[in-house]
């Protein structure tokens, strides 16, 4: 996981995480909604997404969603085992096979149906800060229907795995991050920022 700086961070500001799981576990914004940040998380698994709205109850500053955020308004169909939650059977699929389950705990698949929504319609025209986005193969639907440029973005690339970005590559994803610098990476998680 990525460290971000939080006094590289302005003291305020507002910040989306897709696939927010429980809100605090991997999460980088748990401590920017602590100090202050405006937020919104979004998460499609209903006990994930209770666990974050439990978290955030008493503050003001934190909205809590329970959907998917894809291409087009509608139903989608997830495969969930723990922390992983995708909607791509492919991407399910290089779980198993690549024994990622070393990776992190988790117990058999499960199917779950969840409402799945528009950055368009989750968010219109208001400006992110931060942009954070965990969705297992699916991060190039959720940008695309993204009206405005986040000032940064950390996103599930896997940059590290060649099996991984074969997979889930996608031309739209590289050219959204046209206007952006690659600040860092690791393993997993990639951070841009606008130039």
């Amino acid at each position: 996981m990525l460290k971000l700086s939080l006094d590289q961070l302005p003291a305020f500001g507002f910040f989306v995480e897709i696939g927010a799981h429980d809100g605090e576990i991997n999460s980088y914004t748990s401590e920017l909604a602590d100090k202050g940040w405006k937020g919104l998380y979004v998460e499609p698994i209903p006990e994930f997404y209770e666990r974050c709205r439990d978290r955030h109850l008493h503050n003001k500053n934190i909205e809590v969603k329970n959907c998917a955020v894809g291409p087009i308004h509608g139903k989608l169909k997830l495969f969930e085992s723990g922390q992983i939650t995708t909607a791509r059977e492919d991407v399910k699929a290089l779980w198993e096979k690549e024994k990622m389950r070393d990776f992190c705990p988790m117990p058999e698949w499960r199917e779950v149906i969840a409402d799945m929504i528009t950055m368009d319609q989750l968010v219109g025209l208001v400006p992110i800060d931060l942009l954070v986005i965990d969705t297992e193969g699916m991060e190039a639907d959720v940008l695309s229907t993204l009206k405005t440029k986040p000032k940064m973005v950390v996103i599930e690339l896997h940059a590290q795995s060649k099996l991984w970005e074969e997979i889930t590559y996608s031309p739209s994803l590289y050219e959204f991050f046209t206007d952006y610098d690659k600040v860092a990476e690791d393993d997993t998680d990639t951070l841009f920022v606008r130039k």
